[in-house]
């Protein structure tokens, strides 16, 4: 008898770590109010939290004028301005971070873009939805109406940013962001129906004027977040900001952006 010995050959892959980038969210307005500035870092993906908040960092806000505007560090890599501030429009400002043991990070010069107002806010294609928790009830559903006026005579970026009962849509899919191109010195009326309130609802809409850098970073963000699994997707990688480490011995992509915005708000209760 005959006996077929065999054995398997243990194979150890190793995988690169991954690098752990600083990430920076900020966007410094023209209300007068408390600016932040969140710092964190990525982590592998083996590691339990997938991003791990910086802590220990100086920030200051400095403007082409000398103002220096000083952020301490609230929680979970959360920093706040050390008093109230509101950004004017014209003025330029660079973020400016210091971080332990790494050199100084800075972004690009900032311009704050002209102001521009909404013109009216009002509700459009309301409908009527069935009610999951009551058989045989229905409830409306608003959408908000937006009318502004674009300047004629410069090219403008916007965001859009909506507040349901003062709290903030932040999903990936409200980046909600246009250029001028079609529409240069007309007055535009916005229909916004990816954004639904129920009746009695507080409906808080802000125009932000943005930069054209700003404007392309955040549809670049939005671009690669929603299109991930489907067929014709954007192939995930790390987006470039305006912020980069102040060394020439230091390579290290720094995610992120920090933009300035000006701001007009509007609101309405949604009601038939």
């Amino acid at each position: 008898m005959s006996a077929l010995l065999s054995c398997e050959e243990v194979v150890i892959i190793e995988l690169p770590s991954a690098q752990n980038l600083i990430t920076i969210e900020s966007w410094l307005s023209s209300l007068n109010e408390t600016q932040t500035v969140r710092v964190s870092q990525s982590t592998g993906f083996s590691e339990e939290l997938q991003v791990r908040p910086v802590t220990n960092a100086e920030v200051v806000i400095q403007s082409r004028l000398g103002i220096i505007l000083r952020f301490s560090h609230t929680n979970n890599g959360i920093y706040a301005s050390n008093s109230m501030f509101a950004g004017e429009v014209g003025q330029e400002y660079r973020l400016r971070i210091s971080i332990e043991n790494e050199p100084e990070l800075r972004s690009d010069w900032e311009r704050m873009e002209d102001q521009v107002a909404i013109n009216n806010l009002t509700l459009v294609n309301s409908f009527e939805e069935n009610d999951p928790d009551n058989a045989g009830e229905q409830f409306t559903i608003f959408f908000p109406k937006v009318l502004r006026r674009d300047p004629a005579e410069s090219e403008n970026y916007y965001r859009w940013v909506f507040y349901k009962d003062r709290m903030k849509y932040t999903e990936p899919e409200s980046i909600t962001v246009q250029d001028d191109r079609l529409f240069n010195g007309s007055l535009i009326p916005n229909d916004f129906r990816a954004f639904g309130y129920n009746e009695e609802q507080e409906i808080i809409v802000e125009l932000q004027s943005i930069t054209k850098g700003a404007y392309n970073f955040l549809s670049l963000l939005k671009e690669q977040i929603t299109s991930l699994g489907t067929s014709n997707g954007t192939t995930p990688a790390n987006i470039m900001g305006n912020i980069s480490f102040q060394s020439d011995e230091v390579n290290d992509l720094v995610l992120g952006y920090f933009g300035t915005v000006a701001i007009s708000r509007d609101t309405v209760i949604a009601r038939p």
